[in-house]
């Protein structure tokens, strides 16, 4: 009877040990996944954002042609 008890407890000792790591080992891979996210997000923002700054500059070389606009009319109206 005591050798039973001395088994069991072992068990619970073991069972007690593999859930830890069990556990463990699933936290690290939900924060291995949750990290990957936050970089892929990171990622395409910043690619989001070299596009928009891309076009921006676009657009504003675009209004200096503008500005040479409104001084020839200016010019030529003369107002």
């Amino acid at each position: 009877m005591k050798l039973q008890k001395v088994r069991t407890k072992r068990h619970f000792r073991f069972l007690g040990i593999g859930l830890t790591v069990l556990i463990l080992c699933g936290y690290a891979l939900h924060r291995y996944h949750t990290q990957k996210k936050v970089e892929l997000a990171y990622q395409q923002t910043a690619y989001a954002l070299g596009l928009l700054s891309e076009n921006l500059n676009k657009g504003f070389s675009k209004m200096g042609h503008l500005n040479q606009f409104e001084r020839t009319k200016r010019k030529i109206y003369k107002y």
